[in-house]
C-alpha cells in the first residue's frame, strides 16, 4: 500500500466517522506528528510503499478510530501546553480550554507559591505548572485511584515531584489541607450535565471526570470553593473552569459567601464564559 493511497483512506474514513474535513485533516496530522514524525517526512516518502509493520500499525489505528476512539487514546498521548503527556481511559484528554486556564492561573504564581490542584486528572495542571515555575510547591487531588496512577506517571516521565493525595469531595476536608497556608487553588471538575448530548468520542472518557446532575450542575464548584476557604491564604487566588451556562450561578455563589473580592469571569478564545478568578478575603 503506498503512502498516497493511505492517507486519501484515512482522510475518507474520518470524514465518514465526523462529517467534516478539517476535523479529519487535524486528525490525520496528529497521526502523523506522533506515527511518521510529521508531514515533511511523510510527504518525501508520499509515492512509496508502507512497510508490514506500518501497514499493521495503520489498519489497527484506523479500526479504532472508526469507533469514534479519541485520536489521544489511540496514540497514547498528547502534546498539551508544548508537554508531551500519557493519556489513557483512566483520566480525561487535556482540553486546550484547560490550557488557556493554566496560562490565566500562571500570571499570578510566584515562585515559593504553594500550589493546590483539585479534581486532577490526568495532573496536567500540576505537572505543567511544576515544569513552568520548579520552585512552586505543588498539591494535587483526584477522587480516583486511576487517575492518580496515570498523574503519577506523569510526573515520574517529567521528573517533577508533586504530593497527591486521594481525596473526596463529598467527604469531610481532609487534614493535608492546611489552613491559610496555599497561595493559589485551581480547579477544572466535571461541568457538564448527564442531559447534555456529547460527540460519540467522549464517549470513551471517564463519566466521573466529565458529568453533574441536572439537578445541581455547580455542586462540586460549591465543594471545592468550600475546602479552598480553609486552605487558601488571605489574598490568595482561586482559579476555575466552568461551564458558560452556569457561569453567573457560581459567580453569585461566590458573591453571596462574602469572602471573595475581585470575582471576575473570563473568556475563552472562543468568547464562551470559561473560567473565573477570586481573590480570598
Amino acid at each position: 500500500m503506498e503512502c498516497a493511497a493511505a492517507q486519501a483512506t484515512f482522510l475518507e474514513s474520518m470524514f465518514q466517522v465526523y462529517q467534516s474535513r478539517s476535523e479529519s485533516r487535524a486528525i490525520w496530522s496528529e497521526w502523523l506528528r506522533s506515527r511518521h514524525g510529521g508531514r515533511v517526512s511523510w510527504e518525501l516518502r508520499y509515492e512509496r510503499s508502507m512497510s508490514e509493520n506500518e501497514k499493521l500499525v495503520f489498519f489497527e489505528d484506523l479500526r479504532k478510530l472508526k469507533t469514534s476512539m479519541p485520536i489521544a487514546y489511540v496514540l497514547g498521548e498528547i502534546i498539551w501546553a508544548d508537554i508531551k503527556w500519557k493519556v489513557d481511559e483512566r483520566a480525561l484528554i487535556p482540553r486546550p480550554e484547560t490550557e488557556e486556564l493554566l496560562q490565566t492561573m500562571l500570571k499570578e504564581v510566584n515562585p515559593s507559591d504553594r500550589i493546590v490542584d483539585a479534581c486532577t486528572g490526568s495532573g496536567c495542571i500540576a505537572i505543567a505548572t511544576k515544569l513552568k515555575v520548579p520552585s512552586a510547591h505543588l498539591i494535587a487531588f483526584d477522587l480516583s485511584d486511576d487517575a492518580l496512577g496515570l498523574a503519577e506517571e506523569n510526573a515520574d516521565s517529567n521528573n517533577v515531584q508533586i504530593d497527591w493525595h486521594n481525596s473526596n469531595l463529598l467527604g469531610p476536608i481532609p487534614d493535608w489541607v492546611s489552613s491559610g497556608k496555599d497561595d493559589i487553588w485551581v480547579s477544572n471538575p466535571p461541568y457538564i450535565p448527564v442531559s447534555e448530548i456529547l460527540d460519540k468520542s467522549v464517549g470513551f472518557e471517564p463519566d466521573m471526570a466529565l458529568y453533574v446532575s441536572d439537578d445541581n450542575p455547580i455542586f462540586f464548584y460549591q465543594k471545592i470553593i468550600k475546602w479552598s476557604l480553609k486552605g487558601l491564604k488571605k489574598g490568595g487566588f482561586l482559579f476555575l473552569e466552568v461551564h458558560y451556562d452556569f457561569c453567573f450561578k457560581i459567580k453569585m455563589h461566590l458573591e453571596n459567601q462574602d469572602k471573595w473580592s475581585d470575582i471576575k469571569i473570563i473568556d475563552d478564545d472562543c468568547g464562551k464564559h470559561r473560567f473565573l478568578k477570586a481573590v480570598r478575603n
